[in-house]
């Protein structure tokens, strides 16, 4: 999908050159850290190569004049480009690790304060409705084993040992989504979550009204409806899990029509 956005973006403006900068990271969590296991630089050339677009690979200190650029044929420097960014990828390491020293008691007491922090920002008996009035969130919790169900309208928890859940995260992870109103997109970049693609969407309207309070948008005189929701459709986790999952697909919609 990503790929299918540059050809779009080339197609459009027709540049010289197309220079990749935006992805010499690697994941350095614990949580995260499978995500390096593929090392995608080659595809990603090869893949824009048979598109026609001419792809500049930087390393550290390279000097590109910008001048010279459309009579310049990168393909010598991008193949050492590679080799030294491969090289790179053959020794990153975990850097960050998982706090583990998390108790249920603090489980409850950071949903407690996240609970109480949304409805005195916003309009519990505004938004609260008899259709919507049981939604929640089930995570599995990957360092205490257990499931967790988190009510949005009514400060309730309900602790399982079954594993049905909408996604797998930490306690650290958890009491960072509780803490934080930014949060949720930070976790869906950062990668330290794993997602039950037929139920993912509800950890994105679990967390709606907090994402958009950070962004000064409250729902005290306004109420939160299916409308708003199906915009979660359009975040780049959910865009490729709606592409892909039928499922998904019709869970998503009858949960947001809950709203309505």
């Amino acid at each position: 999908m990503v790929l299918e956005r540059l050809y779009e973006v080339y197609d459009r403006f027709k540049p010289d050159k197309l220079l990749l900068f935006a992805s010499f990271v690697y994941y350095s969590h614990e949580e995260n850290f499978y995500s390096n296991k593929e090392f995608w630089l080659p595809y990603v050339l090869d893949k824009l190569k048979i598109h026609g677009i001419d792809c500049i690979v930087p390393i550290p200190n390279q000097k590109i004049f910008l001048n010279e650029i459309s009579q310049t044929n990168f393909d010598l420097k991008n193949a050492k480009s590679l080799s030294y960014w491969e090289e790179c990828t053959k020794k990153i390491k975990i850097l960050d690790f998982t706090n583990t020293s998390y108790s249920l008691d603090s489980i409850f007491s950071a949903y407690s304060d996240w609970y109480d922090k949304i409805w005195e920002s916003n309009s519990l008996i505004l938004n609260r409705t008899e259709k919507n009035n049981s939604f929640s969130f089930k995570t599995y919790l990957s360092d205490l084993k257990i499931t967790i169900e988190f009510s949005l309208f009514k400060r309730l928890v309900v602790i399982s040992d079954v594993r049905d859940y909408d996604c797998i995260i930490s306690t650290d992870t958890l009491i960072f989504l509780f803490q934080n109103n930014f949060s949720r997109g930070t976790i869906s970049v950062n990668g330290r979550i794993q997602f039950h693609y037929p139920t993912a969407h509800r950890f994105f309207i679990f967390f709606f009204i907090p994402y958009l309070n950070n962004i000064g948008k409250y729902f005290s005189e306004i109420r939160i409806t299916s409308n708003l929701l199906d915009s979660i459709r359009k975040t780049s986790v959910m865009l490729s899990i709606l592409h892909f999952n039928i499922e998904a697909r019709v869970n998503f919609q009858k949960d947001i029509d809950l709203f309505t």
